[in-house]
């Protein structure tokens, strides 16, 4: 097999998924129920949250610095580990509000599939 025949046949596979994914969506009941683990407005949330967290603590860290936490400063120790456990934190947070809305389309399917 050439390259060429290999190019196409790719293309050709890749034309056969998209033409039953779009079947797949025009046979589905009107009222389903969309398959996104979480909303973007969570996902917005959280990562607003991590970009705040990221460049917040390096540009206040001047500022955070008059404050103490332990023998440290707060803003070196934010940047040095602070910061780390709340992206432990947004992690965690995403994967239980996943889960949390995964359990709740599940009992709308079922309640709609008794109907």
């Amino acid at each position: 097999m050439t390259f060429d025949n290999a190019q196409e046949n790719e293309s050709t596979l890749i034309i056969v998924m998209n033409a039953a994914t779009n079947r797949q969506q025009e046979n589905a009941p009107p009222d389903a129920v969309p398959t996104e683990p979480i909303g973007w407005r969570w996902r917005l949330g959280l990562l607003l949250l991590w970009a705040v967290a990221s460049f917040g603590t390096i540009y206040f860290s001047d500022w955070l610095a008059r404050y103490r936490l332990g023998l440290w400063p707060l803003g070196y120790w934010l940047a040095a580990q602070g910061v780390i456990m709340l992206y432990v934190l947004i992690a965690a947070g995403y994967a239980w509000l996943a889960n949390r809305h995964e359990r709740l389309q599940d009992s709308r399917r079922e309640r709609s599939h008794e109907l």
